[in-house]
């Protein structure tokens, strides 16, 4: 069940990831996130509210994490979408991607048990999903640095993700939707809003909804464990998008991604195996 709920996860990711992309150019950041959240969160605190009930005051630790989650992930945003306004996506996707691998690193670091095949599988895993979204002849590194920023920060949010176990998955999204607004709000406020066009909004704030989905199969994921494991098949998002470009823009992949591809799915299924 974590790799179906993880993959499902990556699944709403790619479409997200394929959505914001196409509107990014010459989009703020901050209003893109603004929109993202408030729509997220008009529909996980109806379903925390339902499934997960309210919190307690046992669950502070919990609460805290998912807090500390929606901060890294607004900041890791913004760097993203300026990774996407500088670079091609062949540079920015593998980096984000990554981000997989930063939490199974850390799990590992955190005492996680990983037997020597799924560690295999992990790695494996990592590198197909770099590979998948190379591109050959690619020789510019512009967005790189924002894109390893954004990485490096969704690493570390999803781990925070993965202990929240105790308050349930849309209480967490709702939590770090919640932080992320209190921060956002005020600085919204207190800056000129540039004009951004009504269709544009739309497709962010489906984005938004889609996303909340998404991080609550990832969390209910984490919950089931382990960490490592959920990590990676959610990151997959970046390969799945190459497939969503495959399928859907008919776009032929060159040999290392077709490389890229078989070692992802290799991975992915050792892992479920284990």
């Amino acid at each position: 069940m974590t790799v179906v709920l993880g993959l499902t996860a990556a699944v709403l990711w790619a479409f997200v990831n394929l959505r914001v992309a196409a509107v990014s150019r010459g989009l703020d950041p901050i209003v893109a996130m603004f929109v993202m959240l408030s729509a997220s969160i008009l529909v996980t605190v109806p379903l925390a509210l339902a499934v997960d009930g309210l919190p307690s005051a046992l669950h502070g630790r919990a609460v805290a994490a998912a807090a500390l989650a929606g901060l890294l992930e607004i900041s890791g945003f913004v760097c993203y979408l300026k990774a996407v306004q500088r670079g091609s996506m062949a540079v920015v996707a593998p980096l984000i991607g990554l981000e997989g691998g930063v939490a199974a690193v850390i799990a590992v670091i955190g005492g996680e048990p990983v037997s020597a095949t799924l560690g295999a599988a992990i790695t494996v895993a990592v590198v197909g999903t770099a590979l998948a979204c190379a591109s050959p002849g690619e020789r510019t590194a512009a967005g790189a640095g924002w894109a390893i920023l954004a990485g490096l920060q969704f690493g570390v949010m999803l781990t925070l993700f993965g202990a929240t176990n105790e308050i349930g998955s849309f209480t967490a999204v709702s939590v770090a939707r919640a932080a992320g607004l209190i921060v956002l709000v005020p600085i919204l406020l207190a800056r000129r809003r540039p004009h951004t066009e009504r269709r544009v909004i739309g497709s962010i704030a489906l984005s938004g909804v889609v996303d909340a989905f998404a991080f609550g199969a990832f969390t209910a994921a984490a919950a089931i464990g382990p960490v490592s494991v959920a990590s990676v098949c959610a990151a997959q998002f970046s390969t799945i998008s190459v497939v969503f470009a495959i399928v859907l823009l008919r776009d032929r992949p060159a040999p290392i991604q077709v490389v890229g591809i078989a070692l992802t799915l290799v991975g992915t299924t050792v892992i479920a195996a284990s």
